[in-house]
């Protein structure tokens, strides 16, 4: 945490993983609801992580209770926008991040072995729906540059 607390709206947060490190700043924590959003504000030193551009990323993460032994399922979804002839460079840099944020939050609930088990389970299946989710974005993305690029000038 870079600045403010955990649960504070506002609040700065660093996010490492392997291929570099971003700042994001949290736009949404409902405690009820196990829901927090947030929205990236910059790259650490000003240097991008990422093999493209990356633009206006938001993200939301929920986490559901769904059985009697405390298994958690999460979902993490977030959106950008980027070069669409550098979308599949961007889905793997995007889906590496979000393994990333997935383990810190695994590190931060988890306590006991067993725990542990159940959340690697739930990460795996976090991760691919993750990834599909950040393909069908890239898609998008590519799909409103060609229209753009075709609208008469």
């Amino acid at each position: 945490m870079l600045e403010g607390g955990e649960q504070t709206v506002g609040a700065l947060r660093s996010l490492a993983w392997d291929r570099g490190r971003v700042i994001e700043r949290l736009t949404g924590y409902d405690v009820n609801n196990y829901t927090q959003k947030s929205r990236l504000i910059s790259h650490r030193d000003n240097v991008n992580p990422f093999g493209a551009s990356f633009l206006n990323y938001v993200t939301a993460l929920k986490l559901t209770e769904v059985t009697i032994d405390s298994t958690t399922f999460v979902e993490l979804e977030g959106s950008f926008e980027t070069d669409p002839l550098e979308a599949d460079a961007m889905h793997g840099s995007v889906s590496a991040c979000y393994e990333a944020r997935i383990r810190g939050l695994q590190a931060m609930l988890v306590s006991t072995l067993a725990e542990q088990q159940a959340v690697a389970a739930a990460v795996q299946a976090a991760a691919a729906t993750a990834a599909a989710a950040e393909e069908l974005a890239a898609q998008k993305a590519a799909r409103r540059l060609s229209a753009l690029r075709s609208w008469p000038r």
